[in-house]
């Protein structure tokens, strides 16, 4: 009997574990485009804003878009961002 219960146990573990990481990477996707809309919101509100165009890059290359990523970032060579420090 404990056999059986521990095979049941080990199965539902399983599928949990399935189901949770199937669940988490529909999650990711969500969040990424949630991000993009947001970040070309922001490039439409003010194209020159060269910020909004790196994070939109790196966005775009954590989902392994290398061409739409790198236009983006070539259009950066016009305009970089301006880096703040605690000391300038």
């Amino acid at each position: 009997m404990a056999n059986a219960f521990t095979c049941f146990h080990h199965l539902v573990v399983y599928i949990t574990n399935q189901i949770m990481q199937l669940f988490l990477f529909v999650c990711s996707i969500v969040v990424h485009c949630v991000a993009l809309g947001c970040l070309q919101s922001a490039i439409d509100a003010d194209p020159k804003n060269p910020l909004a165009k790196f994070e939109k890059a790196a966005v775009l290359m954590s989902q392994e878009q290398y061409q739409p990523a790198l236009t983006e970032l070539e259009a950066l060579k016009v305009s970089p961002p301006a880096v703040h420090t605690p000391f300038s």
